[in-house]
């Protein structure tokens, strides 16, 4: 999984272009491959995201899922994240084959409910949207979109498996000015686009899977409102008529509920 720098790569370039006795110049020291600049930039990121307490976040995203014969094929979804901190989440979320999801988090319960099948799974929840998160994920296997970048800078992301870190440049995103960083890790590359100044908000985030042959990606492009306005009940999930309640099942094949 090793990745020579730009610098690196840029230094041999000029080297192949000299003549065996015509190059004198003494030779730079090697970049070193993971730029603390880059982990500064991404701990700046996530100490600023976790200073957000009321935001909606729209995303726009395409993934590659593998098809027969190292064929892949590209599917797009969407998500609307409506947060109020430190115990209210709505993520609607839906893909491009009309899968439509709905969660609701209000501090004492979660709910899922699918619009077209009218079925929905109410389960007790965690008193916060830090420990729900990994509820979520744990018991029940459901992932809440770009969680993890709220956590860079705490001990719960771990820069141990990166192997090397770039800075890019600049770039416009969305109509925004951002930085461009590159980050290799054992099984995955992954570039992020973060805005210049002092709201460091990540705009977009393309994540490469280099153990498949085919380096599928997953691409994400992210909006971001930090002073949206939510209507009273946002964050309460009022069963809709001719809706039916079923039970959800967790990773583990139990099965989870709460009585009404």
């Amino acid at each position: 999984m090793d990745r020579m720098p730009l610098t690196i790569r840029s230094l041999l370039a000029i080297a192949a272009s000299c003549f065996s006795l015509t190059c004198v110049a003494q030779e730079a020291p090697a970049a070193p491959a993971i730029d603390p600049n880059v982990i500064k930039a991404l701990d700046n990121m996530g100490e600023y995201l976790r200073t957000l307490n009321t935001f909606e976040i729209r995303t726009a995203s395409v993934t590659d899922a593998l098809l027969g014969d190292d064929q892949t094929a590209q599917y797009g979804s969407t998500a609307i994240l409506k947060v109020h901190r430190p115990n209210q989440l709505q993520a609607d979320t839906t893909n491009d084959r009309g899968d439509h999801k709905l969660l609701y988090y209000n501090g004492r319960t979660t709910t899922v409910y699918g619009p077209d099948t009218k079925f929905y799974a109410t389960v007790q929840a965690p008193p916060t949207l830090k420990d729900l998160v990994q509820v979520l994920a744990q018991k029940y296997g459901i992932e809440v979109p770009l969680t993890d970048l709220f956590y860079w800078g705490t001990e719960k992301i771990s820069t141990s498996d990166i192997k090397s870190a770039d800075y890019l440049g600049e770039a416009l995103v969305d109509g925004h000015s951002t930085s461009h960083y590159a980050i290799r890790e054992k099984d995955i590359d992954w570039q992020i686009w973060i805005d210049n100044g002092n709201k460091p908000l990540p705009r977009k985030m393309v994540i490469t899977t280099t153990s498949e042959k085919t380096h599928p990606q997953h691409a994400t492009l992210i909006r971001w409102d930090l002073t949206p306005s939510f209507a009273a009940g946002t964050f309460d999930f009022k069963a809709p008529a001719g809706s039916h309640r079923i039970a959800i099942e967790t990773a583990d094949g139990k099965i989870d509920s709460v009585d009404h």
